[in-house]
This record gives structure tokens, sequence and C-alpha cells, in this order.
């Protein structure tokens, strides 16, 4: 039998954890995960699931221009009760939620960032995540780079950086 995992040890586990021996799969919700080299690799659910375990979600690159993909995965979170935070340089609010200026602003509850910038942006923002003890990071389609995904698995964190998009986990189309 394989060992079950909770959400709360993924939670403090992140994507690595050193397997039992002998084990090469592990559960995580009913989900089989693969053990690589004795390290935990999660499946994208897992980390999926890991990433809404903050009870609050930054949304770094929201935007009020409802054309852009930053507002509209940013009101797919709100229209599906995820508590977000937007972060924005620039602006005071988005959707009438308080902006914060930047990852380091954001409160110590936030420990999931979901990212919409361009690549040379999201670089920089990961690393401002890692300072700040972010644990979990949604690069969302267009906003991944080698860089960036390197540095959060150097870092040990949640990464989800594959195409998977918000939208399309939470069936927001037409927005």
């Amino acid at each position: 039998m394989f060992p079950t995992l909770t959400n709360s040890t993924i939670y403090r586990i992140g994507a690595v954890f050193d397997g039992p021996p002998g084990h090469d799969r592990l559960l995580f919700n009913g989900l089989s995960t693969v053990v690589v080299f004795g390290r935990f690799r999660m499946s994208v659910n897992a980390n999926i699931a890991a990433f809404f375990a903050s009870p609050v979600v930054a949304v770094v690159g929201a935007s009020n221009n409802r054309e852009k993909f930053g507002n509209k995965i940013f009101r797919c979170y709100l229209r599906n009760n995820v508590q977000a935070i937007p972060v924005h340089p620039a602006q005071p609010s988005v959707e009438g939620v308080p902006c914060v200026a930047s990852v380091s602003e954001l409160p110590d509850s936030v420990a999931s960032v979901s990212i919409i910038t361009p690549p040379r942006v999201t670089e920089q923002v990961v690393r401002q995540a890692a300072r700040k003890g972010i644990r979990n990071i949604w690069m969302q389609p267009g906003a991944e780079s080698a860089d960036a995904v390197d540095y959060c698995r150097s870092q040990g964190i949640n990464l989800i950086a594959d195409g998977a998009c918000v939208l399309v986990h939470f069936g927001c189309h037409g927005h």
C-alpha cells in the first residue's frame, strides 16, 4: 500500500519530499504522484491543490483592463470564492479590491502567487516571492521563463508552470 499525504503535509513540504525507501508512488487525496530519484514530485493536480491550500492568493499582473488576462484571471478567482489580492505598482485597486504595489507588501497570510506578467518581469517576481516566503507559484501561460522556473525549483517552491491556466481550471470562459 502507498502512503497517503494530507493537504497540510503537502503544504508544509512544498514540492520536495524525501520519499520512504521502496516506494515509487505516493497518494495525495487519491491522486497518484511519482517519486523520482527519492524526491517527491507532485502531479499537476497535487500542485494545484497545494496552491489553493493558501487562505489568500496574490495575483501579480492584475489589471483594470478587462481585455487583459491579468483582469480575467483575477475576476475568475473572485467568482470562485478565492480570496485574492491584486499586485500592481501603479493602480490603487483592481475590480474594487485594494492593490499592493509589490510582492514584498503582501500580508503574511499569502502563501500562493499567481503570475500574469511578461517573462522578464516574472524572473524578478519569483525572487521577491521567495524572499517573502511564498511557497506556491502559478505562472500563467506566457509568464514562464526557463530562468524563473529553474529558480523556483532551486528554492523548493511548489510550481505550476506547465501551461496550466486558472481560467481553464475553473472553467472561466468568455469573460
